[in-house]
């Protein structure tokens, strides 16, 4: 497994960062990151050529893969030809992910679509487990992956998602679950704070962050011996946010240490 820097603790209002990409490479690879990703706002529809042509340079230059780029969802021809645009940038920089969303199922035919024309270009779909999609828990995500029919097309695991959701099947019981429908893994963690000050809001769940070895979280152990147990070999990408009273520095050299040890 290869583990990558998403650059979301910097991200900041409108879609911006206080993060340069280049920056952001030479952060994750100085901390011992194999690479980086690349959100909405650094790398998308709209990003001009020149740009595109600068991200790849960089990404070469430092030898630094970028494990995925994040569209959007699809319900419309506008929509369908901006996730295209999506996966032809993904394909010139080299990143062969890129994650999109699924709202509901009425967007199906759009993800074939969508999906058939990344497959053109050897690059695979896969939307992350998320709350209020059409794959929010691994059972959902099993049934539209199988629902889309394509080779191309599956699923980002994400497990803090899970276990704010409370869901029975979380963890290892729901990798193993999705199995080789898994084409990328994404890392962040998040506890439960019922009673607590400052918790945020997930659906009517109060919770707050935690570090990633925090046995009030997500079993990571366990979510990376059941990757080993489905033989994933792909992008591990770190997608912390902001952690209180740490810099991004620490926080993110400590989510290196820990997943080190488990990939």
């Amino acid at each position: 497994m290869k583990l990558c820097l998403s650059a979301r603790a910097f991200a900041v209002s409108g879609g911006k960062y206080s993060i340069t990409v280049e920056d952001l490479i030479k952060l994750a690879k100085d901390i011992g990151y194999d690479g980086i990703t690349l959100r909405r706002g650094q790398l998308d529809e709209t990003t001009p050529e020149a740009e595109v042509d600068r991200i790849r340079e960089l990404l070469r230059r430092h030898d630094a893969p970028c494990s995925f780029l994040t569209g959007a969802s699809v319900k419309d021809e506008a929509g369908l030809q901006a996730l295209c645009a999506v996966i032809d940038r993904a394909a010139s920089v080299g990143a062969f992910v890129v994650q999109p969303t699924v709202r509901d199922r009425a967007e199906i035919p759009w993800m074939q679509r969508a999906a058939d024309h990344a497959a053109a270009q050897n690059v695979v779909l896969a939307p992350q487990l998320h709350n209020r999609t059409a794959h929010e828990n691994a059972e959902q995500a099993v049934d539209l992956v199988d629902s889309i029919r394509r080779k191309n097309f599956g699923i980002t695991f994400e497990g803090s998602h899970l276990l704010l959701q409370q869901r029975p099947i979380r963890d290892g019981a729901a990798v193993r679950l999705l199995g080789g429908r898994i084409l990328s893994v994404c890392v962040q963690d998040y506890r439960l704070a019922p009673g607590e000050p400052d918790a945020g809001n997930y659906d009517g769940t109060p919770y707050k962050p935690c570090l990633p070895d925090d046995p009030r979280g997500v079993n990571l152990p366990d979510i990376f011996t059941a990757l080993k147990q489905i033989s994933y070999d792909g992008f591990v990408t770190v997608m912390a946010g902001a952690y209180p009273g740490m810099d991004h520095r620490t926080h993110l050299e400590h989510y290196h240490r820990v997943l080190r040890k488990l990939i």
